[in-house]
């Protein structure tokens, strides 16, 4: 977690603090200038990349690129299901299923309005389709995996983003042996350590699956599907 910060955060944004306090959406003026003076690769200048996590959508507000092209090598966009999406965002921000689907189902902006440094987001398809027409016009690549593909065969899927970023982005070295050691230290007891070192709010629980089948109501999954049909075809998930 350490190696992978996320981007809208004090590291990268604190220079800009009492301009985004002024008024919250003024942090997508500061979007390119943060990226243009980060200091990359942690210190390290063995390393040409660094990776960064984030849920804010790709594209353009108010005229504001969010991503910098000449510092993108590239991006991987992990994808679930949004019916496991609604029960997991809902658990994680202690709200309601019925306002956590009218989240990732809108046709407006969301923003993290409470956040320090606030992040723009589509619903559950339209975010993933913004990195990927982004990515496509300012010519960087993308992969896209499945988060249950991940989970039921963890080497095969994680071997897919390391090639993606050996072959594709042109970074790091394949190496089977440190994939299964990356896969062994995000086991479910791994995390629970991590937590609990890292202080994050997650209590053991929240590591857990929670199947949408045991919680969401008749009519709350067919709110998700009536919405998302065609793209969760699209994405290999049963309707």
């Amino acid at each position: 977690m350490e190696k992978t910060p996320h981007f809208l955060t004090e590291k990268f944004f604190g220079k800009y603090l009492s301009k985004i306090e002024e008024k919250k959406d003024r942090i997508v003026e500061y979007w390119m200038p943060a990226q243009q003076q980060m200091e990359w690769t942690h210190g390290n200048s063995d390393l040409n990349f660094e990776f960064l996590t984030t849920h804010n959508k790709n594209g353009t507000l108010n005229d504001n690129l969010f991503i910098d092209a000449t510092k993108a090598a590239g991006y991987i966009n992990i994808i679930r299901d949004p019916r496991d999406v609604v029960v997991s965002y809902a658990r994680y921000m202690e709200v309601s299923i019925d306002h956590s689907i009218d989240y990732i189902t809108t046709d407006g902006l969301n923003i993290t309005e409470k956040d320090t440094f606030p992040e723009f987001r589509l619903n559950w398809y339209k975010n993933y389709m913004s990195w990927k027409e982004q990515g496509e016009k300012d010519g960087y690549p993308g992969i896209v995996v499945r988060y249950e593909d991940l989970l039921q065969d963890s080497f095969k899927y994680f071997s897919k983003i390391i090639k993606f970023l050996t072959d594709d982005v042109g970074c790091g070295i394949y190496d089977e042996d440190k994939i299964k050691k990356c896969i062994e230290s995000t086991s479910y007891s791994k995390m629970v350590k991590m937590n609990e070192k890292f202080g994050y709010p997650m209590t053991k629980e929240y590591y857990k699956h929670q199947d949408w089948k045991d919680i969401l109501t008749k009519e709350q999954r067919k709110r998700i599907e009536k919405k998302f049909r065609k793209e969760m075809v699209e994405f290999g998930y049963e309707i």
